[in-house]
């Protein structure tokens, strides 16, 4: 099916509702809508555990240039710095990896929401 002849401005307007997954799904249309969408894939992202946070900084700051540049709506629960054994150490919370947030920020210039839940 061809793109519908609309100026890329809006087709950017419409797209600018999709994220992750759907946004993918439409970037794999067509080279043009691909151009457009691909932007869209890395626009929303949460964390909440110490693992997916070094996850999405690998992803998020890898390529040229790094996706976090695309990034928009950014969530980071308490989950994701806790303890591995949560048993153990149960009021403590384990902020070393707190850096990867820090690289996101800078790296992130159109981030237009943050969330930190249960802080």
């Amino acid at each position: 099916m061809p793109v519908p002849p609309l100026n890329d401005d809006i087709l950017r307007q419409i797209l600018s509702y999709l994220w992750k997954r759907d946004a993918l799904n439409v970037a794999l249309c067509s080279k043009r809508l691909r151009d457009l969408a691909l932007p869209r894939v890395a626009a929303v992202a949460d964390t909440g555990s110490p693992t997916s946070l070094c996850r999405l900084c690998a992803y998020m700051l890898s390529g040229a240039p790094p996706r976090a540049r695309y990034l928009e709506d950014l969530t980071i629960t308490l989950t994701t710095f806790d303890y591995p054994s949560r048993a153990t150490y149960s009021d403590y919370w384990d902020f070393s990896q707190a850096h990867f947030v820090g690289d996101l920020l800078l790296a992130a210039r159109r981030l237009r929401r943050i969330a930190f839940e249960r802080f």
